[in-house]
This record gives structure tokens, sequence and C-alpha cells, in this order.
């Protein structure tokens, strides 16, 4: 297998670690028992030596690049700051294109995305043709966030990096810095890794998920996975809501563009 976004390839054992999030020990066994053979008949193979993404170098954030970000996810420069200092966002220049980026503390996933909204250039086989590009060696199931939320008694569960920014814009607008946290996800199609639930344990969680097929299904799976851990589960439904060029709301971000009729006279609070 290979996955093209982040250029991460393997066999079929590295395949059940990277959907099950398990150590290759595990993988094993669990492979070994789907195909019918006894596991601890196995030699324990050695661990995985995996590396770390190599970051950019950041760049402090000028003016104009705070201005072109809020202008381009329609986000307020309170949000765009907001988010660098809890350290989620960053600037930098990547293979000769300005770019924003989403990390957090424990620096094991980034993902970049250009400021002027284009897709990275088509000539590159791995990331060509796309806006996000999640960097080698990024663990990219993991949420980004989590660990910055253990003082916070609410968190906001997001999917991207736009949604990200949109939820420190209605964080911010409504006042709930010092009690919401978000988090993020990036891609539908990641579980919530084991080591990532505790810090989520206890907490009352919102899930924001996109309104389609791939978003509900994963917000289903988020809610069943935080419940077990304890925490308070509900969601944000978009449904019905339009943005100001007559288009569907479909997530957190295109929130930000809603009808300003529609915001007075269907939504009160967004965060929990």
């Amino acid at each position: 297998w290979k996955d093209l976004g982040t250029g991460d390839c393997g066999d079929e054992v590295t395949f059940v670690e990277r959907l099950q999030n398990c150590s290759t020990a595990d993988a094993m066994r669990r492979y070994c028992q789907m195909a019918g053979i006894d596991a601890p008949l196995i030699a324990k193979p050695e661990p995985s030596r995996r590396g770390k993404p190599i970051f950019p170098e950041f760049k402090e954030p000028q003016d104009e690049d705070i201005e072109a970000l809020s202008v381009l996810r329609n986000v307020s420069p309170k949000a765009i700051n907001a988010a660098l200092d809890a350290g989620l966002l960053f600037f930098c220049k990547q293979s000769g294109h300005h770019a924003w980026g989403v990390t957090d503390c424990t620096r094991q996933n980034v993902q970049l995305r250009r400021l002027d909204g284009e897709v990275w250039p088509t000539e590159w086989n791995a990331i060509g043709g796309r806006k996000a590009w999640t960097l080698r060696h990024s663990r990219a199931a993991w949420p980004l966030g989590v660990k910055e939320t253990d003082s916070f008694p609410k968190v906001a569960l997001l999917e991207g990096g736009p949604d990200l920014l949109a939820a420190f814009h209605f964080i911010h607008l409504e006042g709930k810095a010092d009690t919401v946290a978000p988090v993020t996800i990036l891609g539908a199609g990641n579980d919530i890794p084991p080591k990532a639930l505790p810090h989520l344990e206890g907490k009352q969680v919102r899930i924001f998920g996109h309104d389609d097929k791939e978003g509900q299904h994963a917000l289903q799976r988020w809610a069943h996975q935080l419940m077990d851990e304890g925490a308070t589960v509900d969601a944000f439904s978009f449904s019905g809501l339009h943005q100001m060029d007559g288009n569907p709301v479909v997530d957190l971000n295109d929130l930000c563009n809603i009808y300003p009729d529609d915001f007075e006279n269907n939504l009160q609070e967004i965060m929990p």
C-alpha cells in the first residue's frame, strides 16, 4: 500500500498498524488472527522505527499574513492570533509558496495549505492537485490540540485546518476562550487514537461533523469513542443553513459565511 497524501507506504502488517493505530507487534498478532495463524508462535517483531515530520522553518507572523488568512477563511484576525498564541497555527514558506500550517505541541502531525488558497503543484506526484499537504512521517490520525485541552472543561471537536480557525473565531465571538478548547482531526477517515482519548475523559465535547456522508459517519464513530471514555457528547447540525452565495453550509468554516438572517433566526450559541 501507498498513501499518496503523506507518502507513507508498507506491507499488510503496517497497513493494519495504521488502520488500528497500534504497535507493530499488536498489528502482527491481529494480522495472524485474521489469517487463522496461531499468533503466539510468531516471533515478536522489532519495534518499528518511524521518522518524525520535518517541519519547514516557521515564519514570524506579519500583519499581511494574518490579514490574508483572515480574508481567505473568512475568520477574524483575533481568531488567527488566538490560534497562533495556542501554538496550533504557524506561517512558513514551502516549496516557493507562502503557506499556513496546523500542528500542536506534540509535533507529530502537521498539515500545510497555501496562503493563496490554491492547490499544490500538480507535478508533485505525492500531493499534486490537493489543497492540504500532510507532511511525510506525520501521524495523520493524531487530533491536533488534544493535549492542550487538559485544563479546559469543554472541547469543540472538528475536522480539518479551516474548521480549526473557524472554531477560534466562534470561541472568541462568544467569549468562551477560558472554557472551550478546539481539537481538530485531519480527515474523517481517522478514528481518535487510544493514546489521545484519556485527554478527553469526562469532558463536555461538541462534535462539528461535516454535513456529508463521510463526516456523519465520522461523527458517529467519534461520539461512541468519546462516550466510552466518559465524555458528555453532543453534535452541531448544519442542516438547512446556507452561505451568502446560496450554497449549503457543510462545515464550521462555511458557517463563517452564513446569511445574517439565518444566523439570527436559527442560531444562538455555537460553541459548547
